[in-house]
């Protein structure tokens, strides 16, 4: 975020989403990945604010239209968003990003950074994250990384029991492109629950929302009543289902290897396990996403209760219980100090033909 872009077309529908959430009573925290003005004609797009007419987006939002219209005319900046009054009860981080410095200067200062965002935002159920470029899929400290929110960063707010939403554009990619790019962090936090919204005045905004199972209705009632009063402006975007074929082959394979092999330490010694569940799309979360489905089970590594779970609760899915698999091979690979056993080999059976059986014909 850049304070040039304050009351452009963009800003004016941001607000309007986050005072939703407002108004419903949920507690919000904006950290603004906040650089410094380039001087370039971005976000000088504010003339809509002048426009009153009956066919004006004024009558989407009056109060923020006309909050805007004031910010503009005093003080164009976060700081001046911060004190209008227009996102009342909201906290703030808003230090500026500094890409300045070595590789590793700039490494250690985005981590102190982070770790300064996630303290002050930390009583915040929903926290906003507002970068320039938005989400980049890795986490490359090049000297244009102030623009973009790492995905590890908007892990750690997600596992710090807090719902996130970051901004993004499509900008130049592709319809596939695109697919994928909204697919990152769903694919990384199996657990989460995402909406995707979508603002189509201008260049086109999306809000890519990450919620935890628990608040995911009491979110979605919201936005459904958000989308009905912005008709059309806000569209929702569906995300595309990962690609079960790459799951089913990854099971197929393994569940196969299980069975057949009387040694089965070398699958825990070696890489390629790993290397393979990667490239499947399963996310290592140290079980995190299962514990939260499925809090206090124990089939994240019992066998018995494994199977009674498949057998009688339907809230498995493949990207959950690829992530139990690979979260479950990683600790036996590096923090396990026994030995891989038969109960072992049980386990992994019994989840990957599961799992072979969920995206496809287990053969």
């Amino acid at each position: 975020m850049k304070d040039q872009y304050i009351a452009d077309l963009g800003d004016y529908g941001k607000y309007s989403l986050l005072r939703a959430f407002l108004d419903a009573g949920v507690r919000v925290g904006i950290n603004w990945y906040l650089t410094e003005d380039d001087g370039s004609n971005d976000g000088n797009f504010t003339d809509y604010l002048d426009d009153e007419s009956e066919g004006s987006l004024r009558k989407y939002d009056p109060d923020v239209f006309e909050t805007l219209k004031q910010i503009r005319k005093t003080d164009r900046t976060t700081h001046g968003v911060e004190r209008s009054g227009l996102l009342a009860g909201v906290s703030f981080y808003n230090k500026r990003l500094d890409c300045s410095g070595t590789q590793q200067e700039r490494k250690e200062k985005r981590r102190d950074w982070h770790s300064e965002a996630i303290e002050k935002l930390a009583d915040c159920p929903l926290v906003f994250l507002d970068p320039d470029n938005g989400l980049r899929k890795d986490a490359k400290l090049s000297r244009n990384a102030d623009k973009y929110v790492f995905p590890d960063e908007v892990r750690d707010y997600y596992h710090n029991t807090q719902n996130a939403v970051y901004y993004c554009h499509k900008g130049r990619r592709t319809a596939e492109e695109w697919e994928r790019y909204k697919s990152i962090m769903p694919k990384r936090l199996p657990g989460a629950k995402p909406i995707v919204l979508t603002y189509r005045k201008g260049t086109r905004r999306s809000y890519i929302f990450l919620i935890h199972p628990k608040d995911y209705e009491g979110y979605r009632e919201i936005l459904d009543a958000f989308l009905k009063k912005w008709d059309g402006i806000f569209i929702e975007e569906q995300i595309e289902d990962p690609d079960i074929s790459k799951y089913h082959a990854f099971a197929s394979k393994w569940a196969g290897i299980f069975r057949r092999e009387e040694r089965i330490g070398w699958i825990f010694d070696s890489m390629e396990f790993a290397e393979e569940a990667w490239e499947a799309g399963f996310e290592m979360d140290s079980h995190y996403s299962f514990r939260e489905v499925f809090p206090g089970s124990k089939a994240c590594w019992n066998s018995t209760e494994l199977k009674h779970l498949l057998e009688t609760d339907n809230r498995m899915t493949a990207p959950l219980l690829g992530s139990m698999i690979f979260s479950y091979w990683r600790y036996l690979n590096h923090w396990s100090m026994d030995p891989v056993g038969e109960c072992d080999r049980e386990w992994f059976i019994i989840a990957l033909e599961h799992l072979a059986k969920l995206t496809g014909q287990s053969g």
